[in-house]
């Protein structure tokens, strides 16, 4: 079993907007993660937010596969989402796919090449990269989970992937990935 969780728990913009809840072609940008998720081979997709009331009421999926974490302790950083969803994922899961809920045009693909290299080979983490550097999404297998649990503030894993010995990059598409995070660059 590979669970897919979703972070999504980042503090609102300044002015009260919540990156996550944007419109990105027609739909709020987490609700394109989330129904990619759905489709990819992950198992289950848990979703890490701030506020449910907020993100349900803007987001009205409904999927057996997919449920919701509070993580109550979003100021204290980026890792307490990552603990938050880990803590959530069924326990016979053999890994976790890590992705940004702010990434709306990740594709089912890189989310099931990641899962595909982490079934037929023994890496610890299976990473996507963008001219060579880890990027989310990032799959971790069960065995770091207890490394992960530790993790404090604004750390969100990758300082794994070196220490790890054991990881396995895979190359993705940086237009695909990043088209919505150029194009806020470009407004900017």
């Amino acid at each position: 079993m590979i669970s897919a969780v979703v972070l999504a728990a980042d503090r609102p913009r300044p002015g009260g907007e919540v990156p996550f809840l944007e419109s990105f072609r027609g739909k709020p940008v987490l609700q394109r993660v989330l129904e990619t998720a759905l489709r990819s081979d992950a198992d289950e997709v848990i979703c890490v937010v701030r506020d449910l009331a907020q993100a349900r009421a803007h987001i009205p999926l409904v999927n057996d596969k997919l449920s919701w974490v509070i993580d109550y302790g979003a100021d204290y950083g980026k890792s307490h989402a990552l603990v938050a969803g880990l803590w959530a994922i069924d326990p016979s899961s053999g890994g976790a796919v890590f992705l940004n809920g702010d990434q709306p045009t990740v594709s089912r693909n890189i989310i099931n090449g990641l899962i595909d290299r982490f079934v037929h080979t023994s890496a610890l983490i299976v990473v996507s990269t963008i001219a060579s550097q880890p990027r989310y999404p990032i799959l971790f297998r069960r065995e770091l989970f207890p490394e992960l649990l530790k993790l404090r503030g604004e750390q969100d894993g990758r300082q794994l992937i070196e220490s790890s010995g054991r990881t396995d990059f895979m190359a993705a598409d940086e237009r695909a990935m990043f088209a919505l995070e150029r194009a806020r660059h470009m407004n900017n």
